[in-house]
């Protein structure tokens, strides 16, 4: 049987015999889920930013604050009527 050497080889499930029925020890994905995530450190995921936004958001202010979006407006209107001045047809 295939299952019963992956059975041994997994610490939380290597306490059950081999006639015994799953269901009744515990079910084996509540066994696996446990073992799993017990041994996740939560500490560490905590220290991630959960701000994505955060550097999008910093720029377009001071995009606004430093007042340059007013010379990419001018640059903007200028670049056209330039273009259009100088293009034929």
């Amino acid at each position: 049987m295939v299952v019963y050497p992956l059975i041994q080889q997994l610490p939380c499930l290597a306490d059950l015999s081999v006639g015994s029925d799953l269901s009744q020890q515990g079910l084996l994905w509540q066994s696996i889920a446990h073992s799993t995530w017990t041994a996740i450190d939560w500490s560490l995921i905590a220290q991630f930013e959960t701000d994505v936004f955060r550097p999008v958001r910093e720029f377009f202010e001071n995009f606004i604050e430093s007042g340059q979006i007013w010379a990419f407006l001018i640059g903007l209107v200028l670049g056209y009527l330039f273009r259009s001045l100088t293009s034929y047809g």
